[in-house]
């Protein structure tokens, strides 16, 4: 089982997942916008194998550019989702989320990381 999250909801969703879903699935990987450990779990940086330019120049990558440089403190408490019952501070939903503008580039590298590490699951 693979699970995507961002930096900006780690710490209010992955503990949620952790004692529950995650219970269930003995094999699991996790990816994010930012490597790092959390909670006693590997977090994979999902977009590490982007090229380069990309994440150098594309504006969608601000936020990834931040958090290499300075991690977790990088973030600012209104980039955080919290938890998840508090509604967004707009109509626009989950695009509010500087993360979410990341995520579209997530897709392909996780799947070809989880190939790599795990050819013989289906």
């Amino acid at each position: 089982m693979l699970l995507r999250t961002g930096s900006t909801e780690l710490q209010d969703k992955l503990p949620v997942h952790l004692s529950t879903t995650l219970r269930c699935y003995p094999n699991y990987i996790i990816f994010s916008d930012l490597q790092e450990r959390f909670l006693g779990e590997t977090v994979i940086d999902a977009l590490e194998d982007v090229d380069a330019e990309y994440k150098e120049q594309h504006e969608d990558f601000e936020l990834y550019r931040r958090l290499q440089k300075d991690g977790r403190a990088a973030l600012t408490p209104s980039e955080l989702s919290g938890p998840v019952s508090r509604p967004q501070s707009d109509s626009t939903g989950k695009a509010a989320n500087v993360g979410w503008k990341l995520d579209k580039w997530k897709l392909l590298p996780i799947m070809r990381k989880t190939l790599q590490k795990s050819p013989d699951k289906k």
